[in-house]
């Protein structure tokens, strides 16, 4: 089992900051290029729930996970100070509140210019069980989720989708055919961006 070190008050620069991950614990935690170990994120993150699924801005300073710590998995951000200390996450109101209360919510992709979220939600109206949605920045709140489209989305289930630096291709699972009666498989599937996403540049990843 891993243990908690104590804080030692050290100041992780954002250029330092080189992976995110979420422990066999379920919570949070990050490790730099200068240092090795792994530490975690503490009680402004991390709560006695599930945290999970973490996407780190550019600079190192804003972060956006799926957490079910106020019942419902809900996507959550939080910023970190000049001193490196995380703020108390809050909860991403405009996803949260766009569908009912046992919508699933998750694994969340924030662009590189941090002006895009990316996620898998099961929100009515979609293509198929889960599909893949996104936000835009608007001044200092988020729009309401707009749906990546038919040319992303099948009528089965989409998840995990990661951006691009330059947000030109999004890369994403689905559920494919197994050749095992019963049970089902995940492949990995990009999609490029030419003002909308297209079906023709969309190509199975193997």
């Amino acid at each position: 089992m891993m243990h908690q070190k104590p804080s030692q008050n050290k100041t992780i620069g954002p250029i330092k900051i080189m992976l995110l991950i979420g422990s066999m614990m379920c919570a949070i935690w990050v490790t730099a290029q200068s240092d090795p170990e792994i530490t975690n994120l503490g009680s402004a993150i991390n709560s006695d729930k599930i945290e999970y699924a973490p996407s780190i801005s550019a600079d190192g300073n804003t972060m956006i996970y799926q957490s079910n710590k106020e019942g419902n998995y809900e996507l959550f951000m939080a910023h970190r100070d000049p001193s490196g200390a995380w703020s108390s996450s809050e909860v991403i109101e405009s996803i949260k509140n766009f569908g009912s209360a046992d919508v699933l919510i998750a694994g969340s992709s924030l662009s590189y210019d941090g002006n895009y979220i990316y996620f898998f939600a099961s929100y009515p109206g979609g293509y198929g069980i889960e599909d893949i949605w996104y936000v835009e920045k608007e001044g200092e709140s988020w729009s309401n989720p707009i749906n990546a489209g038919p040319n992303v989305n099948s009528s089965g289930y989409e998840g995990f989708p990661s951006i691009s630096a330059d947000g030109s291709t999004i890369y994403f699972m689905r559920t494919v055919e197994s050749p095992y009666p019963g049970k089902f498989c995940y492949q990995l599937y990009s999609s490029k961006k030419d003002k909308i996403w297209s079906m023709d540049d969309r190509s199975t990843l193997t």
